[in-house]
């Protein structure tokens, strides 16, 4: 897997952050994310996210959960799926311009009822594809593992993304990776921002 570290400044820390302005507004600028809160579907337990997508190499175990939020009544639950080197997800992508600078901002917590195992990590990836899809390059965040928070939402934010060239769109990846032996516990996933923050 490729990284650009280098296109960014990864940061990791327990934070409440408010977006920048809109130059010359004094508005935020929108939030790209789709269902940034996962307050949709409305209490359908255990349900794919609206207008995100799941991914998976064995199967998904990911879905709304009322056991825990930051903000609103819901958050994303990704538990593991207890299979050695197993990877799953959930993503979205949006239309975008190469030159275009984005931050990527999202909250996790461990879970107390079903902690994180030492074979579990989560990592968020923001990508860049091409007109026809083709892979370009991508900025891992931070990843985090058993050591998280169960009491406490970690702000994780990718800052300073820049579209490289031929770039048409961005995606945005969240997932949870298993290790050599087979991952246990979960975390949650709540308030996901993709914003464009300069050109």
């Amino acid at each position: 897997m490729r990284y650009g570290f280098h296109l960014a400044t990864v940061v990791l820390a327990f934070a409440l952050g408010a977006a920048a302005a809109e130059p010359g507004t004094g508005a935020p600028p929108p939030n790209l994310a789709p269902n940034a809160s996962f307050e949709q579907p409305d209490t359908r337990i255990g349900a794919v996210p609206a207008r995100w997508d799941v991914f998976s190499m064995v199967f998904t175990n990911i879905g709304i959960s009322t056991a825990a939020h930051r903000t609103g009544r819901q958050a994303v639950l990704v538990r593991a799926q207890e299979e050695a080197h197993a990877v799953q997800g959930l993503t979205f992508h949006r239309r975008v311009r190469p030159g275009d600078v984005y931050t990527l901002i999202l909250h996790v917590k461990n879970n107390p009822a079903n902690p994180m195992g030492e074979f579990t990590h989560g990592a968020a990836v923001l990508q860049w594809r091409d007109h026809a899809w083709g892979f370009l390059s991508e900025t891992e965040l931070s990843r985090w593992d058993e050591a998280i928070s169960q009491l406490r939402w970690s702000r994780v934010a990718v800052e300073g993304a820049v579209a490289p060239e031929q770039a048409t769109y961005a995606v945005v990846e969240i997932k949870m990776m298993e290790g050599e032996k087979a991952g246990t516990g979960s975390f949650f996933v709540d308030d996901v921002s993709l914003i464009r923050t300069d050109r």
